[in-house]
């Protein structure tokens, strides 16, 4: 099966938000590689960060990434496997509190390998 290729679309980071927490949930009884990139969108579309993982059968992971200069981003996951679920939660560090307007679900994001 081809890999799957999930976007958040453009965003535009709230005030005080300044770390992005990307999670990744393997539902299924095979391994599972997760790609995340994290484009800045202010001006030129660039990498901003990327990294990937493995996931264990019926298991979850995450990462942390400070975005406290990034005005505008984008968030990319590119999974193996059509059973592993992600989302982003965009937070303020200091005082872990969420920002739902930043926070995007599994059923929020683009299927962009499936064409928009």
């Amino acid at each position: 099966m081809p890999d799957i290729v999930y976007s958040t679309g453009p965003i535009e980071r709230e005030n005080g938000v300044d770390e992005l927490r990307l999670k990744a949930l393997n539902n299924s009884a095979a391994t599972a590689e997760v790609f995340v990139t994290i484009y800045n969108l202010n001006g030129t579309k660039e990498v901003y960060y990327n990294d990937n993982f493995t996931l264990d059968p019926f298991s979850s992971n995450y990462v942390f990434v400070d975005i406290p200069e990034v005005a505008q981003f984008e968030v990319e996951f590119t999974v193996t496997n059509p059973e592993v679920l992600v989302a982003v939660f965009a937070a303020n560090a200091e005082t872990d509190t969420f920002s739902a307007a930043n926070s995007v679900r599994h059923g929020e994001m683009v299927n962009i390998s499936a064409g928009v």
